[in-house]
This record gives structure tokens, C-alpha cells and sequence, in this order.
């Protein structure tokens, strides 16, 4: 990492990010996820600098007061914030110049190493959209006629898989996975597209014949064998920048289970279901903020589950209950 480079933007949603450092492999890594946030916004209001350099190891994890998840700990300083890993990597933050910088110890370059620049890069962006009024959800979403569902089910509970097949049958989709939403006052809520691709197993093949090539693709993360399936390879023109929020669907496999089956969530089941799909730190503001909006929103749509049966996917009939539900 003792080659300088040129700081290199990435364009991601409202926040601009100028990436400099040295090369080598965690350079690459957080290149290739920053490039991941592909659908371009009229503006980007806010921007930093993030830079790479190599560092000592930190001294051991900081206390996570603003902060605590699996492999980093994070805190709020008299200038910004500071965040410790596992890998022995941190990254700080200077407010006042919107600078980030990331230390990487010496030592061998394992997918831990690689999983913790991934995270620390997720502060990074998380803290630029929240600083611009935004709300970062972790969910997909289907939209159709002037309706939009918001599709929120835990890692691997087929989400995914349930978009795809929803826009091969004509829906549109902001993404299957990390969304920005706004409410604020009295206006309706908006949510606005960061990834327009889709994160797919190699065997969604089996139901999806447009991903023979699927293999050729880049995986979406160190971690998993999932694949950025362009949105366009499953149907031209599907991919959506922004829409209002009609529903909120909790999505659910059921192995062993036939066909779809749809039923309603009352009020508390919502607000909770769409809680869980932010972040929210031990900021009493920015608390505040995120729970007023995701409140909100909660408020004006309707909540639904799905239960996804073994053989949803094989006859295309079987997503007609779904439609049937929130199109009326």
C-alpha cells in the first residue's frame, strides 16, 4: 500500500465518495463495493474523502457506545467518530472536513480482513445518508401501477429470489437490498434506489433461464456465493429510481409448504417488521429522526405476509395471490 493513487469518486445515491490510498487488495475490495451503488440521483449534496493507509493494529476494541455490532465497535468522538474490528483495522472520522480514514495493520490479507474494510465502508456510507436526511433500509422492493411494496425478510429468507420473480412477471424494482427512505412532517414518504442489481445464488438458474451466465458474474461479497445479476438481464426496462411506499410484505419460505400464501399484519406487526429493517444507533437525534420516519411511513401502508411454498417459482400462477393482494 505504499503506491499513492489518485483519488478515484463513486457516485453513491446523494453522497459523493473520493477514494484514495495505495493499491492492494483491500483498495479493491472497497472499490468493488462502492461501485455496486450504480443508479445515478439528479445531485449528490454531500461528499468525503476516504482514504487508505497502513497503520499499527489498534490496541484492542473501543467501548462501542455508539455503536456495537459482530466485528465492529464503534464511538463518537469530540470531532466525529472512531471505529474498531476485529482484524485488527479501525477507521475515524473528522466532521468539519468530511474526511474518513481507514488504518490497515500489516499482516496477511484473509476474507476477515476483507469482511471488516466491507463494514467499515458501510459506516462510512450509512453515516453520509443519514447526515442528509436519509434513512437506510434493508429491504427490496416490487412496484407496479402506483403500487410499491417493500419486501423485508431476513439473509437468505428469498427475497431476492421473490423480486426476480415478480419483475420477469412486470414489475419494476428499486433493488432487492439496500434502499434510502424519507418522511418527514406531513409529506408522504419516498424511497430512493442505491443498487440496481440483484443478488442471486448460481442456483436461481433453475427458475430463471436468463442467468445461464450467472457464474461469470462478480460475487456480491467476500462472504457468499451470490452473484450482481444485472436487473436489466431478467427485464429490460425494470429498474425504478424512486416511488411511495404502498405496503410493507414480510417475506417467509416454508419448506415443505405448496404454492404462495397472503395474509394481513395489523398496525403493531408493521411498525415493528419495517423497525427492524434500519439501524439505529444510541444517538438520541439521529434516533429520534430514524424512528419518526420509519413511524411515519408504518402508518400510511399496509402490511401483508407472504409464505413462499417449495414450488412458488415453478408455475408462474402461484404468484397471482400475491398480486391479487395489493393490487386489488
Amino acid at each position: 500500500m505504499s503506491t499513492p493513487v489518485a483519488p478515484a469518486e463513486h457516485r453513491c445515491g446523494p453522497l459523493a465518495v473520493d477514494l484514495a490510498g495505495g493499491r492492494g487488495p483491500e483498495l479493491e475490495r472497497a472499490r468493488l463495493t462502492l461501485e455496486i451503488y450504480s443508479p445515478a440521483w439528479d445531485a449528490c449534496p454531500g461528499r468525503y474523502r476516504l482514504e487508505m493507509v497502513a497503520g499499527a493494529p489498534h490496541s484492542g476494541m473501543s467501548a462501542g457506545s455508539w455503536l456495537r455490532t459482530a466485528r465492529m465497535h464503534v464511538d463518537a468522538t469530540a470531532t466525529g467518530m472512531r471505529a474498531t474490528c476485529l482484524s485488527g483495522s479501525d477507521v475515524s472520522f473528522d466532521r468539519a472536513s468530511g474526511r474518513w480514514q481507514i488504518s490497515l495493520p500489516p499482516g496477511p490479507v484473509d476474507i476477515w480482513r476483507l469482511t471488516d474494510v466491507e463494514h467499515m465502508l458501510s459506516l462510512v456510507l450509512t453515516t453520509g445518508w443519514r447526515e442528509l436526511g436519509w434513512v437506510p433500509v434493508h429491504a427490496g422492493t416490487v412496484t407496479r401501477d402506483g403500487t410499491c411494496a417493500i419486501l423485508c425478510a431476513p439473509s437468505g429468507g428469498g427475497k431476492t429470489t421473490f423480486t426476480t420473480a415478480l419483475v420477469r412477471r412486470g414489475w419494476g424494482s428499486l433493488g432487492d437490498d439496500k434502499l434510502l427512505l424519507r418522511c418527514r412532517d406531513r409529506a408522504p414518504p419516498v424511497l430512493r434506489a442505491l443498487i440496481h442489481s440483484l443478488n442471486l445464488f448460481p442456483h436461481s438458474v433453475r427458475w430463471f433461464p436468463e442467468l445461464e451466465r450467472i457464474e461469470e458474474l462478480p460475487a456480491y461479497s467476500v462472504w457468499t456465493d451470490k452473484r450482481r445479476v444485472p436487473m436489466e438481464w431478467i427485464r429490460e426496462g425494470s429498474a425504478r429510481v424512486e416511488a411511495t411506499p404502498t405496503h410493507v410484505v414480510r417475506v417467509t419460505r416454508l419448506e415443505g409448504a405448496k404454492g404462495v400464501r397472503v395474509s394481513h399484519l395489523d398496525g403493531s406487526e408493521t411498525l415493528d417488521l419495517l423497525m427492524r429493517q434500519t439501524v439505529i444507533p444510541a444517538d438520541r437525534a439521529l434516533a429520534r429522526a430514524i424512528v419518526g420516519a420509519v413511524g411515519r411511513t408504518a402508518a400510511l401502508v399496509r402490511g401483508l405476509a407472504v409464505e413462499i411454498g417449495d414450488d412458488a417459482y415453478d408455475d408462474p400462477r402461484h404468484l397471482a395471490a400475491f398480486e391479487e393482494a395489493v393490487l386489488g
